[in-house]
């Protein structure tokens, strides 16, 4: 087995992960997410992104977001949620404000 994801091994080394800023009053879109459970497994292993599918009954179900451009960047949210989970379980692999980083000093 592996090493444990980057999470995790932030977690376990008691240091904060390096997460972007969130514009004032974004934060609840964070917690929309957690909720309906960014990542979904796959039948033969690994993960996929919640698609739309699973946002449109949870936004019925739940009332926590109601606006198309909220389900847009929910669902785009998602889906940067699984690629950076499927690229943390790879050790070598850089994290995505690694690359955001090395991108803006580049320009």
């Amino acid at each position: 087995m592996g090493a444990p994801p980057r999470m995790q091994q932030y977690i376990e080394a008691k240091h904060p992960p390096p997460l972007p800023d969130l514009p004032d009053g974004g934060e609840y879109m964070v917690e929309v997410m957690l909720t309906l459970s960014p990542v979904r497994p796959m039948p033969m292993g690994g993960f996929r992104p919640a698609d739309w599918p699973e946002i449109a009954p949870f936004m019925q179900a739940t009332g926590a977001i109601t606006e198309a451009w909220e389900a847009d960047f929910l669902h785009q949210m998602c889906r940067s949620y699984c690629a950076g989970w499927n690229a943390g379980h790879v050790a070598a692999a850089r994290s995505p404000m690694e690359i955001n980083e090395r991108e803006e000093t580049s320009r």
